[in-house]
């Protein structure tokens, strides 16, 4: 059952990868107003939960702020993601973002005392493997290019932030419910697109903004 639920989550991610490539190439001016609909997005996710749930209060501080900082570092780890698929193709950019199962494995066996055997190691490395493989551009020959992609960092560091929110969550949910959590998750992630806000414009200097030079948060839609 869970792995249906695994693949069906991969796919939906997909499509909401492709989509967010798409606003970003051909609809949006900035990555700013990409944030300013995603924080949007969040606070009516909000404000429908606490509707439906009631404020959550079955948990205690410590792991309310562990929620917290889950959803902070996706919303961060989300953010930069999108700065790489303003600047790379969608299919170089969320494959090198998906070395986040190598920072829950990293995380989890010192902290949380989960046992990895030698096959699991073995299917890290190649992920690590593949994600060096993927990075490098091809040229129109079909050749490996001795250099990386501009976005590679970008990616990468997604990668990292969401594993980062990923390993919070699972602290999270030892003491919180699901809906406790998601509750202060997606207030957490709300936090981190307003605070980019203002660096969003540096970044959307990528290909495909000719057309809005100037653009910002005033002028999405």
């Amino acid at each position: 059952m869970w792995i249906i639920i695994s693949l069906a989550t991969a796919a939906t991610l997909a499509v909401v990868n492709l989509a967010d490539k798409r606003l970003l190439d051909r609809h949006l001016p900035s990555l700013d107003c990409l944030y300013v609909w995603v924080a949007f997005a969040l606070v009516i996710y909000i404000v429908a939960a606490v509707g439906i749930f009631g404020v959550p209060t079955d948990t205690s501080a410590p792991y309310v702020f562990a929620a917290l900082g889950s959803g902070l570092t996706l919303g961060i780890g989300y953010a930069l993601l999108f700065v790489a698929l303003k600047i790379d193709e969608a299919s170089r950019a969320v494959a090198i973002s998906q070395v986040y199962p190598i920072v829950v494995a990293l995380l989890a066996v010192p902290f949380l005392g989960e046992q990895l055997n030698a096959f699991q190691w073995a299917a890290i490395l190649l992920v690590v493997l593949g994600t060096i493989l993927i990075s490098l551009p091809v040229s129109p020959g079909g050749l490996v290019a001795p250099r990386l992609s501009r976005a590679v960092p970008a990616s990468l560091a997604s990668g990292m932030f969401i594993g980062v929110g990923i390993f919070a969550a699972k602290i999270a949910l030892e003491e919180g419910s699901f809906v406790t959590v998601f509750i202060y998750q997606q207030v957490g992630t709300l936090l981190a697109f307003p605070a980019l806000l203002p660096s969003a414009g540096v970044c959307a200097t990528g290909e495909g903004d000719a057309q809005h030079p100037n653009g910002s948060p005033a002028d999405c839609g």
